[in-house]
């Protein structure tokens, strides 16, 4: 249907004289700042002059364009069909999970409507002021604390005009706070009809709970990363075998460390004697696996002896000050001496730690490979000559780097609290409280924010929960068929390996019983950091996580084998410092199994990412029919 139409004749826009418009607000599926901004629409700037980008558009599965298209095509289609439906999308902002920025764009976006300013010369719908207009405000995620923001601020910016009224709130995953992003309920804000409608999904781990911290941007990390290609370096592959040149590709100095210890031929340990040349094949192995390691904490590019890659330079310059691009109306809007545009990732005094032991372990890690090269060494003057029982010997060459490694890694069971001030996870604590800016406990239903309002009883609810993908895939209540019941009902013992696996594939339900298992501990554990935000609290959410990460299996692993193979092998001095170092991680592993809740993965889902991005994004995927309904519903 056509739809009256204004020209702004000042920014030469036009403006559809509508009595309702949709204005769709866009969150964040980026809740740890980690991503680098990507630009939502190229004119972006010119329209809005807010930001230099204007969201975190990356997702689980969508990387241009914020809104899905099938939502969005799902408002264009209302759009077209319904006379006095009118889509605004023409706003974007930072899309980060920092508080100030969530409030200045609730005021941006209040005067982007009505008010000129540098960039533009009036309010985009400044024409039509005079006009009985009802806007409809749709915010995914953040979005909808954005628009939280935006009621404050129409309800004290004196030019917002009379007959404007907020008709409808639709949050779509918003999280909502206790203390941060209150509504303002007033005559003057809100249509006396206007009604809300919540949205929300079990699954989704950022509305239920990361959300409860808003941490200061981290993307710099990734830009770091990226820029010097920390811990990557670019080999030349053939693509063929013609190709004598190949092509670049990035490989991460971890992957090559770890493809240089694969190398190690272990099979020669069984060997009394050694050949000049195995013996040659075995140490040249092991001295190329210790100098990767090496490399992982600096070494040169290959294409450029000025530029420094690895550990050392990722830390240098996150512990530089990084000055933050922010819009004219950040500074305009937050009091001087509250904006602060200044700060570092990784501050002095951690910095200063964190390089310490680091060079502790690197100094370990040069020792252990200064004696294999003088192993080699003497055998090529004639001195001595390779055996199995001189490796193991040289071996003990790592006793210090064994004990450095113990203190780094030491933790206290109970406290998660290591003795020894330079630990890992003493400094991760550190690292993490510097890079919160506020904790305020979410939650997924707006109705505390509307209490003894005249819109306590508008509010409306939709569960998408049995829309996810996950459970889609996990909902099956029993097994079905009976050979399926057959090997559920014979297993009264404890499963393992692939005997397990089998077993959580044709009993399905059973990952979404460990999901719920794992949400209802972390609900304890925010209330517990809630009330004592210490060390011990947070750490305590962290390595929750952490079980529920591949890391886990990692420590798993070395707790059980690792090194210790060997150990039968080494000296008794050796032989002690591995048996701490033995402790060490198998304390590691009953922290991390206190707190696992069994495999989460089925299907190629149920990673933690899974659940921070595609299940906070379930609600904008399309727009679902309940949603559409109620769309139409508040226009009458």
């Amino acid at each position: 249907m056509s739809k009256p139409l204004e020209i702004n004749t000042l920014n030469d826009v036009i403006v559809p004289n509508a009595r309702h418009i949709y204005i769709l607000v866009p969150g964040t599926t980026d809740p740890v700042n980690s991503f680098a901004n990507i630009q939502h629409n190229p004119d972006s700037k010119k329209q809005l002059g807010f930001h230099e980008t204007t969201n975190r558009a990356n997702s689980y599965k969508s990387t241009s364009m914020y809104w899905d298209d099938k939502f969005y095509q799902g408002m264009v289609k209302l759009e077209n069909t319904i006379d006095d439906f009118i889509i605004f999308d023409k706003f974007g902002w930072s899309g980060d999970n920092c508080v100030s920025n969530r409030e200045v764009a609730g005021k941006y976006l209040v005067r982007r409507l009505c008010l000129p300013d540098k960039h533009n010369k009036q309010g985009y719908y400044e024409p039509i002021k005079e006009k009985v207009v009802y806007f409809h405000l749709i915010g995914h995620s953040h979005g909808g604390n954005v628009i939280n923001e935006m009621t404050k601020e129409i309800d004290s910016l004196p030019q917002w005009p009379k007959k404007w009224k907020i008709k409808s709130l639709t949050y779509l995953s918003t999280p909502f706070f206790k203390r941060l992003h209150q509504v303002k309920v007033s005559p003057k804000v809100f249509h006396k009809d206007a009604k809300i409608l919540h949205v929300y999904n079990d699954y989704d781990l950022t509305q239920n709970f990361l959300a409860d911290f808003s941490l200061f941007d981290l993307s710099l990390i990734q830009k770091v990363l990226e820029e010097k290609m920390v811990l990557s370096i670019r080999s030349k592959v053939p693509t063929n075998k013609a190709d004598e040149k190949g092509k670049l590709i990035q490989q991460g100095l971890i992957d090559k460390a770890t493809e240089a210890f694969k190398s190690i031929p272990t099979n020669k340990f069984s060997d009394i004697w050694l050949s000049q040349k195995e013996g040659e094949i075995l140490y040249q192995r092991t001295i190329d696996f210790l100098t990767s390691i090496e490399n992982i904490f600096h070494s040169k590019h290959p294409d450029d002896e000025n530029l420094m890659i690895g550990i050392y330079e990722a830390l240098k310059e996150l512990n530089k000050e990084i000055e933050y691009k922010v819009s004219d109306f950040l500074k305009e809007t937050i009091p001087e001496g509250e904006l602060k545009t200044k700060r570092q990732i990784l501050n002095d005094a951690t910095y200063k730690e964190l390089l310490s032991v680091l060079e502790e372990i690197l100094q370990g890690i040069q020792a252990l490979k200064e004696v294999f090269e003088k192993r080699q060494r003497d055998v090529g003057v004639g001195t001595e000559s390779y055996s199995r029982l001189g490796y193991i010997n040289d071996l003990n060459g790592s006793k210090k780097l064994i004990e450095i490694l113990t203190s780094f890694l030491d933790i206290n069971e109970n406290s998660l609290i290591s003795n020894t001030n330079n630990s890992l996870w003493n400094i991760l604590f550190k690292i993490l409280d510097h890079n919160i800016d506020q904790f305020d406990d979410t939650y997924v239903d707006p109705t505390i924010q509307f209490k003894g309002t005249f819109l306590e009883d508008k509010i409306e609810s939709l569960d998408i929960t049995k829309k996810d993908e996950y459970h889609i895939k996990t909902a099956q209540a029993k097994a079905t068929g009976k050979m399926t019941q057959a090997i559920i009902m014979s297993n009264t013992t404890p499963l393992y390996g692939m005997q397990q696996q089998m077993h959580d594939i044709m009993n399905p339900a059973v990952f979404s019983k460990r999901y719920y298992a794992l949400l209802n501990n972390i609900k304890t554990m925010e209330k517990n950091y809630e009330s004592n935000a210490n060390q011990t609290n947070l750490m305590d959410i962290l390595f929750t996580l952490i079980a529920h990460s591949p890391v886990h299996a990692l420590i798993d692993k070395w707790a059980n084998t690792g090194i210790f193979f060997a150990e039968v092998l080494m000296n008794n001095d050796v032989e002690q410092s591995l048996d701490r170092f033995k402790e060490t991680m198998n304390k590691l592993k009953k922290v991390f199994n206190k707190r696992y809740v069994g495999n989460l993965e089925a299907f190629n889902m149920g990673q933690l990412i899974y659940f921070l991005q595609e299940s906070h994004s379930t609600s904008r995927r399309y727009l679902h029919n309940e949603v559409e309904d109620f769309l139409k519903e508040v226009m009458e």
